[in-house]
């Protein structure tokens, strides 16, 4: 869905919007609120753990480390660990809630988003 498209459809009470390729008709009289979801996706940290922990065990017991090359590559894999944690990655989700309790859900990526955002 192209981002102009619902800015026109909260802006400027547009009834249809065209939504992957087909045309969404909204009567706005009938919304009874929207909300916006921000989510997060958590795989790029779980993968960044995994594999820095995976190359730690392998290196530690394949080659035999001298205590200081050892504590070096423990704090190396400890702070690749805790800057994993700062690695964020969001998507965004708008709900439309009407009045005959169903909803229309639009996922949107983060520069769709941003460029929603942009433009109010």
């Amino acid at each position: 869905m192209a981002v102009q498209d619902i800015k026109k459809c909260f802006n400027k009470n547009v009834h249809k919007v065209n939504f992957d390729d087909s045309l969404l008709s909204i009567d706005l009289d009938n919304v009874s609120n929207v909300r916006i979801i921000k989510k997060r996706n958590f795989f790029l940290n779980y993968f960044i753990i995994i594999s820095t922990l995976t190359i730690y065990f392998l290196i530690n017991y394949l080659f035999l480390l001298q205590d200081l090359i050892q504590n070096i590559l423990r704090l190396v894999t400890s702070s690749i660990i805790c800057s994993s944690f700062f690695v964020s990655k969001y998507s965004y989700e708008i709900l439309i809630n009407f009045v005959g309790l169903n909803f229309r859900k639009i996922k949107l990526t983060k520069s769709e988003f941003d460029k929603l955002s942009y433009l109010s």
